[in-house]
């Protein structure tokens, strides 16, 4: 909720600097142009969940496994696995239980997950790190590059991004 407001604060501070800087603009001089550079501060840009999708298939790739294809029904799963774990902070719990009921209602074999939970700053952490952290780990590692997964999706609710694999 802090870093939403603090967010929330930044942009209407941010949008007040522009809209100040259009209505009141400094004296145009026939040399010298005025130029608006509107720039995103850093410590706003969120790792997406495609950026760890990508290096995720970059890494099996390497691995001379087959890129895995975003599945609807995974997404869904994975994006309420995500605020389930941000909001309730139960990890892997409740996975051992849905994740199985999810299996047998799509009629998938298994069902995987990876959870990265993160700072409360998102500029201590990047998509570079969410990977290299599960490449590290030996049982989340194992998941991303398991040969029978086709289907995948990477959600993520604030600082915690799940991944979840199915085949």
């Amino acid at each position: 909720m802090k870093k939403l407001i603090t967010l929330i604060l930044l942009s209407s501070l941010f949008f007040s600097v522009v809209l100040f800087t259009i209505v009141f603009p400094s004296p145009k001089t026939e040399e010298e142009p005025i130029v608006y550079n509107v720039v995103q501060p850093e410590a706003l840009v969120v790792p997406g969940d495609q950026d760890i999708l990508d290096q995720i298939n970059n890494y099996r790739i390497q691995n001379s496994l087959n890129k895995l294809t975003v599945s609807p029904v995974l997404c869904d799963f994975a994006e309420k696995r995500a605020v389930r774990v941000d909001k309730y902070d139960d990890g892997h719990e409740y996975f051992l239980i849905d994740g199985p009921l999810l299996a047998d209602k799509n009629r998938y074999t298994r069902v995987y997950e990876n959870i990265f939970i993160g700072d409360s700053d998102p500029v201590l952490f990047t998509s570079d790190l969410i990977v290299t952290m599960w490449i590290d780990s030996p049982t989340h590692n194992e998941n991303l590059l398991r040969k029978k997964t086709t289907i995948v999706c990477v959600k993520h609710s604030d600082d915690v991004y799940v991944f979840i694999s199915a085949y």
